[in-house]
């Protein structure tokens, strides 16, 4: 998944800068983030953590947004109101698939994200992702299909060798 970070932000073939690194400090983030989240289902409801979260997104997010805050006009609004809505819906989604399955089964379907935003990255802003980003996207997808493949493997062959109750 790293190596197909590298394949999108393509270091020593373009030119450096210090933008190129907000993905990583958001995968960074991100990853901590499905961390705590994973930590918390087992002791906590989905809404709960989903509360947790944002409580701690809220002011990360709110300290770089005050040096470039403008106000919405008023007809975004309605739109912004659902956009909130959906993404705590998927929020309170994402948490309850940690309750009931490990976070490597969970995680190839997360990537799903990615050709979803690149289509409407298109459909919205005219955005057309190049070939490196098409071909980094795929490798972290293959990666993370690799990963939950062989966590399943392990876990199936750690189950066949557990004893039934009462052998020996």
């Amino acid at each position: 998944g790293f190596s197909g970070m590298l394949v999108i932000l393509r270091p020593g073939f373009v030119d450096f800068s210090a933008v190129m690194l907000l993905p990583v400090i958001a995968a960074i983030f991100m990853a901590v983030s499905l961390l705590i989240l994973k930590f918390l289902s087992s002791r906590e409801s989905p809404g709960a953590n989903v509360f947790y979260q944002n409580l701690m997104m809220t002011p990360m997010s709110l300290i770089p947004a005050l040096f470039v805050w403008q106000w919405p006009r008023a007809d975004l609004w309605v739109l912004l109101a659902a956009i909130g809505l959906l993404a705590t819906l998927g929020h309170l989604a994402l948490a309850r698939s940690y309750k009931f399955a490990e976070t490597s089964a969970v995680m190839p379907f997360d990537y799903a994200r990615l050709p979803f935003i690149a289509i409407m990255a298109y459909m919205f802003f005219g955005e057309v992702a190049d070939f490196w980003t098409w071909l980094g996207a795929a490798i972290i997808a293959a990666s993370a299909l690799y990963i939950a493949r062989r966590e399943a493997i392990l876990s199936r062959t750690t189950a066949d060798q557990k004893p039934l109750v009462g052998e020996p």
